[in-house]
């Protein structure tokens, strides 16, 4: 019979374990202590289980990952590789970093800001977050486009705007595990230029982050940037993004891989 019974491995096994133990012994324990000490001793035994299952539902909301063991999962292997939907104000934040690009983009091409996009009110572009007006705002509609046609062109299931566990503050426009292989998608539209090499570095730096936060990483990582471009694609100015993200690549371990889609036939390939 004893041998039946497997490692305790996971956390909930080992808490419940621990509660029952001590529940059992100190009862077991109580009538042989002294009268004057009985009394304080049946507190500890009422307090003790509260207590710890305060410690537990706190757990549970804050960071319920730790309480399961990775062959919990279907993937152990991409137990500490968990994502979570990005919260609205740090999709917010990244979605107002890329107006402002694009901002300074404009500028320094002697262009005009883009249409339907007020890079001088933050309500606007949160505004922008609402599916019904993706139609006025290029990026985002170049972002719905490209992610869903790397979905398709590759037979991947991304996930979109998410988080790492560990890194609540930082968001990836869309992320697929597979077996072999951990893939972040960055999206971009460019009107007339392209990323400045200290834009690419910041987006490379953060997926550089979350590789560090899991520590050993069986699988090979690949950051795609999808690039959804307003001018053709034999433009000069491809070469020289492509160029500008293989110069910053070189400073990160990881695989960088650079994909290029004209802006008006991803629209026009939706209407088909």
């Amino acid at each position: 019979m004893i041998e039946k019974i497997g490692h305790i491995k996971n956390p909930l096994t080992v808490i419940a374990a621990f509660a029952g133990f001590a529940e059992v012994s100190g009862t077991v324990v109580l009538p042989f202590l002294e009268k004057d000490i009985q009394y304080t001793y049946v507190w500890f035994l009422m307090l003790f289980p509260t207590a710890l299952v305060g410690v537990f539902f706190a757990t549970l909301a804050l960071n319920h990952v730790v309480l399961y063991a990775p062959s919990d999962y279907t993937d152990p292997d991409s137990f500490e590789r968990l994502f979570k939907q990005s919260k609205p104000s740090v999709r917010l934040e990244k979605i107002e970093d890329e107006v402002r690009e694009a901002e300074s983009e404009e500028v320094q091409g002697g262009g005009d800001v883009p249409g339907n996009i007020e890079v001088t009110s933050p309500g606007i572009v949160a505004n922008q977050l609402d599916q019904a007006s993706l139609i006025n705002s290029p990026a985002l509609l170049a972002e719905e486009l490209l992610i869903a046609s790397l979905s398709k062109e590759r037979g991947l299931s991304l996930a979109r705007s998410v988080s790492p566990a560990k890194l609540p503050n930082v968001s990836f426009d869309a992320v697929a595990i597979t077996r072999d292989a951990l893939i972040i998608v960055e999206t971009k539209f460019y009107r007339k230029s392209g990323p400045s090499l200290t834009t690419a570095k910041r987006e490379m730096g953060k997926v550089a982050a979350f590789l560090a936060s899991l520590g050993d990483q069986p699988r090979s990582t690949t950051m795609v940037w999808a690039i959804a471009l307003d001018y053709p694609m034999d433009d000069p100015r491809v070469h020289r993004i492509r160029r500008t993200l293989n110069r910053a690549a070189m400073d990160f371990s990881f695989n960088v891989e650079v994909v290029f889609y004209e802006f008006a036939q991803l629209v026009s390939s939706t209407t088909r």
